[in-house]
């Protein structure tokens, strides 16, 4: 616990932010091993927490000009 927050709480608080969920789905479509290997374990971790299904599915609803193949990412 850090901080007065548990580190389950500290997960859920990166997840809340569609800028980072971005960013992480963008990493682990990188080719170089030491940039999507830690991306996919972030992504993992985050799939037992509540919300990051629902977050997807905003990005997917979102103006998807910021990376035209998003949606790849997503499906």
């Amino acid at each position: 616990m850090i901080c007065g927050l548990s580190s389950i709480e500290m997960e859920e608080a990166e997840l809340s932010s569609l800028q980072t969920v971005f960013e992480t789905l963008r990493l682990a479509s990188c080719q170089d091993p030491a940039v999507l290997k830690p991306a996919e374990e972030k992504l993992k971790e985050w799939e037992i927490l509540p919300g990051y299904y629902s977050i997807l599915m905003v990005m997917s609803f979102q103006d998807l000009e910021m990376c035209p193949g998003i949606l790849v990412l997503l499906t």
